[in-house]
């Protein structure tokens, strides 16, 4: 699987790209690359609007490798190399979105299945009554 995207492309447009490949997880794209292991600073998140060409001189299209097997390490590292914009994959758990800052050596497709795993809950159909007490 691929990213492909140009200089007229906007932050969100590569965010919903990824996002569609990989349901439970999103990227962000920030500033700064980030040191492994580490979390990206949340001041330099860059703003979803925001035109790629305004952050980086890319000529023509631009094509990233998202391969199910490749390292969450690996894919933020040849995003950075590419567009000299920092990129951090973030997985759902729950409700909550985490940076994967432990666990960058999983690939795309661990993640992402690990954040399926945390959103599959069991239906609250309510409390259950198990006849303990006379009066039900």
């Amino acid at each position: 699987m691929e990213i492909n995207f140009g200089g007229q492309s906007s932050v969100k447009d590569v965010q919903e790209i990824f996002h569609g490949q990989y349901p439970y997880l999103k990227l962000e794209l920030y500033r700064y690359p980030h040191s492994r292991g580490m979390a990206s600073a949340i001041g330099g998140k860059i703003d979803a609007s925001v035109l790629l060409k305004a952050l980086s001189p890319l000529k023509g299209l631009v094509s990233f490798n998202t391969d199910p097997s490749q390292t969450v390490a690996g894919f933020e590292a040849e995003f950075f190399r590419k567009t000299g914009i920092g990129a951090q994959v973030v997985r759902r758990s729950g409700k909550l979105w985490l940076q994967t800052t432990d666990t960058d050596d999983l690939t795309l497709q661990q993640q992402n299945e690990t954040g399926r795993e945390s959103t599959y809950y069991k239906e609250d159909n309510g409390p259950e009554d198990f006849g303990l007490l006379d009066e039900d």
